[in-house]
């Protein structure tokens, strides 16, 4: 790439940076659970759309989410677990030298969520539910499909994000009634 072509794409790089970067921070946030690596994964984007090429026809928005999408998976890779996909935990681990006290708060506060999840749960559909597992186990939406007989993981996809906003959504709800108890 000569200077002026480099110039170019930097441009229109830093373009869509600016327009796109809020949008492209809340799907790294959703991703992730954290601002602060949201953030950095941000950051992580944006060296990476300007140390990268691109034909002049090339969906930047699609360019830009596979480098996002990528940057999460080898943060994960990097911490050794799976990111979380679709219940955002704000209950602290316990730490061995925390007080007594401590422990027993942060107990309970694990079984109201294990209750809340339950309920939150409960009001899932038969698919809705074997999908949930299943995706948890780690199949793909393909898998799913052929396992549940329906042809084409579209189905399958649909029915994961139903049921996600489904328990975001009635997990927000219960923990907003919990905080106005």
């Amino acid at each position: 790439m000569d200077e002026q072509q480099g110039t170019s794409h930097r441009n229109v790089v830093d373009a869509w940076f600016e327009t796109e970067r809020n949008r492209l921070w809340v799907f790294l946030r959703s991703r992730v659970g954290s601002e602060s690596d949201a953030d950095d994964l941000a950051q992580t984007v944006y060296l990476k759309m300007v140390g990268g090429t691109f034909a002049a026809a090339t969906n930047l928005d699609g360019w830009a989410f596979s480098i996002a999408n990528h940057a999460v998976c080898d943060h994960f890779r990097g911490k050794k677990r799976r990111p979380s996909t679709f219940i955002e935990s704000d209950t602290a681990i316990q730490d061995n030298s925390a007080t007594p006290m401590m422990q027993l708060l942060a107990t309970e506060e694990s079984q109201r969520s294990s209750e809340i999840l339950r309920h939150c749960l409960a009001g899932l559909s038969k698919d809705e539910l074997v999908v949930m597992q299943a995706r948890i186990l780690g199949n793909d939406h393909a898998t799913i499909a052929v396992d549940q007989g329906w042809g084409t993981a579209n189905r399958s996809e649909k029915t994961f994000h139903r049921a996600k906003r489904k328990l975001q959504d009635c997990i927000r709800s219960k923990r907003g009634d919990d905080e106005n108890s």
